[in-house]
């Protein structure tokens, strides 16, 4: 337990940190009363009179206290690895950007190269949106902008209020992961489209449209549990096609839901993944919450898409985009402009 506690995760190798994770996740797998005993189980130690989730607030404070061990200098021993992965020339095409373009940056200062914990580098900012992250055709209200650096990993049409993702046939709840909103409805028979950052991205999530900011809502949840570990764990954190997505309904959340006027409603969904899940609402900073109802029309505070919502501390980092039917039905692509990267036949 102190080792995963100490630990620190790396850009390569099969050590990469993820792996004290794993081990969590394969008492979990398949095992829902281990998950219930994380998450939810009550009990009662005398001299107490009533049974409460005791088991879940020690597993609360471990995971509080480690968000502070990575909020540490202590956390500074593998941003080094970090630095030189970002700034290899092989990862150009990936990470499209070293890290003199990042805020807080020095060359010269190892090890934590200007920055005073892991999750300060892990949440860094770019000096220049404009010139690092430029909007495509901000003018244009119909285009929808990524919401960070992010991989795709599915788009789902027709929306149902448990539509069967594929092959895995997970149940994703729209109602269940827009924190029960009365907006839910709005979104069945539309799209669903899933944004995941990598570990080694800026671990920054801004609006992809323009609208009036109708629900902004910040979601407690669960930490241990995810149906497909393996995956996103075991396999560079990305998770795939017919990855289990379903548990996220489950996990922290910042719901945010626009009115785009003329392109109806779209929900972004930041999820935080496992015990690793801390979501940093800048929305709460620079403009007000909004819970659901408690505005109206002009009364709604405006977003602009690329303004920036909010970060992830290490490492959750998930956003789901919703739109409502007819909305969103594909992606579509400028000849010559990125739609991915490939990685080498091992």
């Amino acid at each position: 337990m102190r080792s995963y506690f100490l630990m620190l995760p790396e850009p390569t190798g099969k050590d990469n940190g993820f792996s004290y994770i794993l081990k969590m996740n394969f008492l979990q797998r398949r095992n829902q009363a281990s998950i219930d005993l994380f998450n939810k189980f009550k009990s009662q130690t005398p001299p107490a009179t009533t049974a409460t989730t005791e088991f879940f607030d020690w597993t609360y404070k471990w995971v509080t206290l480690r968000g502070m061990y990575m909020d540490s200098k202590a956390s500074l021993d593998t941003v080094a690895r970090w630095v030189e992965y970002v700034n290899d020339p092989a990862q150009a095409d990936n990470v499209r950007g070293n890290m003199s373009a990042y805020e807080g940056y020095d060359p010269d200062d190892p090890p934590g190269y200007g920055y005073n914990s892991f999750n300060q580098y892990f949440s860094r900012i770019f000096k220049d949106y404009n010139k690092s992250r430029p909007i495509s055709q901000p003018e244009d209200k119909m285009v929808v902008t990524a919401p960070g650096d992010v991989l795709i990993n599915f788009i789902i049409n027709y929306l149902t209020n448990q539509t069967r993702l594929p092959v895995k046939g997970s149940d994703f709840n729209v109602k269940e992961l827009l924190n029960g909103s009365a907006l839910a409805s709005k979104f069945i028979g539309g799209t669903a489209v899933s944004n995941v950052l990598e570990p080694y991205a800026c671990h920054n999530f801004h609006a992809p449209v323009d609208g009036r900011l109708v629900e902004a809502v910040d979601v407690p949840g669960f930490f241990f549990g995810i149906p497909d570990g393996m995956r996103w764990f075991g396999s560079d954190n990305t998770g795939s096609s017919d990855t289990d997505f379903g548990v996220f309904s489950g996990f922290h959340r910042l719901v945010l839901i626009y009115d785009t006027g003329p392109y109806g409603l779209v929900a972004q969904v930041a999820v935080g993944l496992a015990d690793v899940n801390t979501i940093c609402p800048t929305v709460n900073a620079e403009m007000p919450s909004v819970p659901p109802g408690s505005c109206s029309g002009a009364s709604c505070p405006e977003v602009r898409k690329g303004e920036r919502l909010g970060f992830f501390l290490y490492g959750g980092s998930l956003n789901i985009l919703l739109f409502q039917p007819g909305v969103f039905a594909s992606q579509d692509l400028l000849m010559g402009n990125r739609l991915g990267s490939m990685s080498a036949i091992l």
